[in-house]
């Protein structure tokens, strides 16, 4: 059996403009960051609707470079240490990295191409919390030749180009779960 949760809705947002997290050190060691672990105070965070773009969050947004913090947390049902439970994201843009309760569970640098993560290990029965961090500064886009020529007929026309999260996400378990998170 399979079972979907829909995480479309509400998440937490914020940019960052401390220069150690905007350049995605871990901070705490191994695979823990700050900003996506279960206890941070996030209540000066902006909640925003995701799917979505940063861009149309608001004016200040429109032209931000940098990283942004997406969180929320879900309540999981019938987990046990025999379920797989995996994360499909149908499209992040550029560099995301997937924090599930505290722990970076997989990386993903492209813009909009699908991609999932196993959180089997990560998730447990209750609450869960995921933190996604969207980094898009163009420094580190490694575009193909021709993709360049595109995008700068693009730039020099002037027009915007949405580089964060704003397509589905799924998690899936093959036993008894299936979980959907859009971003």
């Amino acid at each position: 059996m399979k079972e979907t949760v829909n995480l479309n809705g509400i998440w937490k947002f914020t940019p960052t403009h401390d220069q150690k997290f905007t350049n995605h050190h871990n901070v705490l060691g191994g695979n823990k960051q700050m900003y996506a672990l279960g206890e941070l105070n996030r209540k000066d965070w902006e909640r925003v609707v995701v799917p979505g773009v940063w861009e149309k969050y608001a004016e200040k947004y429109s032209i931000y470079e940098g990283v942004c913090w997406f969180y929320r947390t879900v309540t999981l049902k019938n987990i046990d240490s025999d379920c797989f439970v995996r994360a499909v994201f149908k499209g992040i843009n550029y560099l995301a990295k997937i924090y599930v309760n505290g722990e970076l569970v997989c990386e993903h640098e492209s813009g909009y191409t699908e991609f999932s993560c196993d959180i089997s290990k990560f998730v447990k029965e209750g609450e869960n919390s995921i933190a996604i961090s969207v980094d898009n500064r163009p420094l580190i886009v490694k575009w193909p030749e021709a993709t360049k020529r595109i995008m700068n007929m693009y730039d020099s026309a002037n027009h915007s180009r949405f580089m964060n999260v704003d397509k589905y996400v799924n998690l899936y378990n093959d036993i008894a779960l299936k979980f959907s998170i859009n971003i």
